[in-house]
């Protein structure tokens, strides 16, 4: 374990344990480093992945301070978790469970306005690819519009949450290939059951539209996973 793992891993425990709570200040960074027995770059490391998180704030001349625990959504789909083949599945297998019941919901309480949204955002993926552009932000907003056109915002910020995490793998693994052409066309099957009001067609296009991007995204992803795994 490296020292910047080492000090996420001891200052976490200290976020999620008794002597902390959000509003609380935390220790001095040389108060932390000799308690720990760890450098204080590897802290300032540590603090600040927390803070990217939005676990902790950083004011210049007062200190860090506590924004929550670390037991949110985006904590436990953490980077580092990302980097072990078996959370990866766990995030698959959660969207296969989630999304699908999201397209039939769409699909029941959809207005024009999201039905327009979702066409706007099908172009913009084509414009990305053609122009050789990332599409991921565009397809990865599809999925969010879909989920607005719920009425639930539950739904909507945790599949925020788990989009900010995947996104990186996504960007960097899965550009070119017909992996944009075979979204796009998902999408559109998407968009023809919601726009029919079939709350039926709109899961079974989901539930094919995930397995195809799965199947797809798997390989590259799980190499990644057992490359930055330690050993």
């Amino acid at each position: 374990m490296n020292g910047r793992t080492q000090a996420l891993d001891l200052l976490t425990s200290l976020l999620d344990g008794p002597e902390m709570a959000p509003g609380d200040r935390l220790p001095s960074e040389r108060e932390l480093a000799r308690r720990f027995r760890i450098s204080r770059n590897s802290l300032r490391e540590a603090i600040r992945t927390l803070g990217e998180r939005g676990l902790l704030r950083s004011k210049p001349r007062d200190g860090t301070y506590v924004l929550a625990r670390p037991r949110s959504l985006e904590v436990l789909l953490s980077p580092e978790l990302l980097s072990r083949r078996r959370t990866l599945e766990h995030i698959q297998e959660a969207r296969l469970v989630l999304e699908p019941a999201v397209a039939e919901l769409a699909a029941r309480r959809a207005c024009p306005e999201h039905i327009a949204r979702l066409k706007i955002l099908v172009c913009e993926q084509e414009m990305l690819t053609m122009s050789g552009r990332d599409d991921g932000p565009a397809d990865a907003e599809f999925h969010l519009e879909l989920a607005r056109a719920t009425g639930n915002p539950i739904l909507v910020d945790i599949l925020e949450a788990m989009d900010k995490i995947i996104a990186p793998c996504r960007s960097q693994d899965l550009r070119g290939g017909p992996r944009p052409v075979h979204s796009r066309k998902g999408h559109l099957r998407l968009i023809q059951a919601v726009e029919a009001g079939r709350p039926d067609l709109a899961r079974q296009a989901m539930a094919d539209h995930l397995m195809l991007m799965m199947n797809e995204m798997d390989l590259n992803l799980l190499r990644r996973a057992d490359k930055e795994s330690p050993s």
